[in-house]
């Protein structure tokens, strides 16, 4: 053939059949492939005879069938997989020497009769001389138990003792000395604003070491006697006396008063007017009359000087209605004027028992501070002791049994 000569290309339907037969050809051979391994395994298991006793060796299981897939169809074929022998371990023999009764030293096996007489020999051995490390016996539990026995004796001396001393008499005066004690207690109570808040705490240091003595604190802030649609102190004065059931009532207020009055729902009249006086004057009366219906001794502290000076001059207005109310019934009023101005103007700072000024007003210029309601709670103490000689007669009492 010439090198110019053209080979022609085969047609369409040629190459279809050509594809179509080599597919054939390898589907025969994939199916040989797969079916000669049955055969040769066949040929083999005629040639070889079993034996009687095969060796004691486990197999893989069989193989399973898996699907395979030609462009003919669906086929079937069998993988294999070449079975591997499990050898069984080794028995592990063990092996011990005895002497036989004729001197003669031997090696025993478990399996051999003179093993078996030596096992059954510390099976006997074994039985007539129990483990040291074995469980207590029920004589030795027994014991035990007789030993821990005496326990409950103890409690039972125990509640037999605490009851002989239940039983046991008390001194003839002892219960008469504690309802004594409860009945001679001596209660203030401390009514008012927030100025009677921290003279009610400084009572309630200064009296602590007075046997006897107890002080109730009842101030509400922001309070007075002008505005009873704030806070009713009549009203109130009245619920806390039958609760507090105090033998001295200490009132302390009027800081918040300095301003128009109210009554009948409204507001009646200015402050510092006559109308203002009468009815103010009034309510300071009702308060004593209250008092005086429970049978409590009154004491009514006065306001201090206070600052800006337009301040204290209302401050002296409501200071001369107290006094003239208290001493008109009868009851004790007690002037901090000049306890609060040494010098007779208004200062921020007052000497300690030293000598020593100390701050004791804040910055508002009305109320005191900690160690000024201390000092305050000590001056009214004193004064206490004037007017209600019980409470002096506390103090007495108290020195006299250190």
């Amino acid at each position: 053939m010439d090198s110019g000569t053209l080979i022609p290309f085969p047609s369409r339907r040629r190459r279809s059949a050509m594809r179509h037969l080599g597919e054939l050809l390898l589907a025969m051979l994939l199916l040989a492939v797969a079916l000669l391994p049955q055969r040769v395994r066949g040929a083999e298991g005629e040639s070889a005879p079993r034996s009687k006793k095969a060796p004691a060796t486990a197999t893989m299981p069989a193989p399973e069938k898996k699907k395979g897939f030609s462009l003919f169809g669906a086929f079937e074929r069998k993988e294999t997989r070449r079975a591997t022998p499990v050898t069984p371990a080794p028995t592990q023999t063990r092996t011990t020497r005895r002497m036989l009764p004729s001197g003669e030293m031997v090696t025993v096996s478990p399996g051999s009769a003179t093993a078996g007489h030596a096992s059954a020999k510390r099976s006997r051995t074994s039985t007539s001389h129990p483990a040291s490390t074995s469980a207590p016996s029920s004589d030795a539990s027994a014991q035990h138990r007789r030993s821990a026995a005496p326990a409950p004796e103890k409690k039972r001396a125990a509640s037999t003792a605490t009851a002989s001393a239940a039983e046991k008499p008390e001194p003839a005066g002892a219960s008469a000395a504690t309802a004594a004690s409860s009945v001679d207690e001596l209660r203030i109570a401390v009514y008012g604003d927030s100025m009677a808040n921290g003279l009610g705490w400084a009572l309630e240091q200064v009296t602590a070491r007075r046997a006897g003595v107890r002080v109730i604190n009842r101030g509400k802030s922001s309070s007075g006697l002008a505005r009873p649609d704030f806070y009713d102190w009549p009203a109130s004065f009245r619920g806390f006396l039958a609760t507090d059931k105090p033998d001295v009532a200490v009132i302390f207020l009027g800081l918040n008063d300095n301003q128009t009055i109210w009554n009948d729902g409204k507001f009646t009249f200015n402050f510092g007017t006559t109308g203002w006086e009468e009815l103010y004057a009034q309510r300071v009366r009702d308060m004593i009359a209250i008092a005086r219906a429970h049978n409590v001794r009154l004491i009514w502290v006065g306001l201090p000087q206070v600052n800006p000076p337009v301040y204290s001059k209302k401050v002296v207005l409501m200071n001369g209605i107290f006094s003239q109310a208290t001493g008109s019934t009868g009851s004790g009023f007690i002037p901090t004027w000049d306890f609060s101005a040494p010098a007779g103007a208004y200062t921020a700072y007052l000497p300690d028992d030293s000598g020593t000024m100390k701050l004791a007003r804040t910055s508002d210029g009305s109320h005191f501070t900690m160690r000024g309601n201390y000092m305050l709670g000590r001056y009214v103490l004193q004064q206490l002791d004037r007017l209600v000689p019980e409470l002096a007669s506390r103090a007495s009492a108290t020195a006299a049994a250190k």
